[in-house]
């Protein structure tokens, strides 16, 4: 996990499907599946969880998305980050909670 959060691990697990569940920038679901299976091996995610689960992989690409600003795009304009910002919003846009 990437260390975003000190209160509830759900926008870990955000980023971190957003790190390895898309696959050419389209949320697998079967990923997301396989990935949760396993994790709920150590920890059950509640109920309440599960429901906001696709708000915080939004948040978890709204996160990355600012990893890649806060990078010094202002000053330094690197092409590739400026792409992975621009994906990783897409991802908020493209992320349909009615498909969980």
């Amino acid at each position: 996990f990437e260390g975003a959060c000190t209160g509830t691990f759900l926008i870990e697990i955000g980023v971190t499907i957003n790190g390895f569940c898309f696959e050419r920038e389209v949320l697998n679901l079967q990923f997301v599946e396989i990935l949760l299976t396993n994790y709920e091996k150590i920890r059950p995610l509640t109920q309440k969880e599960k429901e906001l689960l696709p708000y915080y992989i939004k948040a978890g690409a709204l996160a990355m998305a600012y990893f890649h600003l806060d990078d010094d795009l202002l000053n330094v304009k690197v092409e590739q980050q400026l792409e992975r910002v621009k994906l990783h919003l897409k991802r908020v846009e493209n992320v349909n909670p009615e498909a969980f």
